[in-house]
């Protein structure tokens, strides 16, 4: 709407009323997301990292290591894509109820030390 040369700040609310309520489609996006899958080992030495754990690191791939394993390789980088590893998130523990962590154990066989990591 202009006024005088100048334009109005109102808004209208374009929402349409057969649809359901906003706050509603925002729980059902929310329990759509997907969450990390939070792994509950290292990947190179299989020493256990539970969801609470500071030690634990991912890459982009979520492929998980240990603080040990993580400053062993060169550069700090994922072996397997060379993507940057990073301090894994912790869930909040009223979440992980919801949406608790893996119990799949991903080990490489020959460990990580040996691997050329990926440029």
């Amino acid at each position: 709407m202009q006024r005088s040369g100048q334009w109005s700040c109102r808004r209208r609310d374009t929402r349409d009323e057969s649809r359901e309520p906003r706050d509603e489609r925002r729980e059902t996006r929310d329990e759509e997301k997907q969450m990390l899958e939070l792994r509950p080992n290292c990947e190179c030495c299989d020493v256990d990292l539970p969801p609470e754990s500071t030690d634990a690191f991912i890459c982009t791939f979520e492929c998980t290591f240990c603080r040990g394993c993580r400053n062993a390789l060169p550069g700090n980088r994922c072996p397997n894509c060379g993507g940057e590893l990073v301090a894994r998130p912790i869930r909040p523990a009223d979440k992980l109820l919801k949406h608790p962590a893996s119990k799949i154990r991903v080990v490489k066989a020959a460990g990580c030390i040996e691997m050329d990591v990926v440029a």
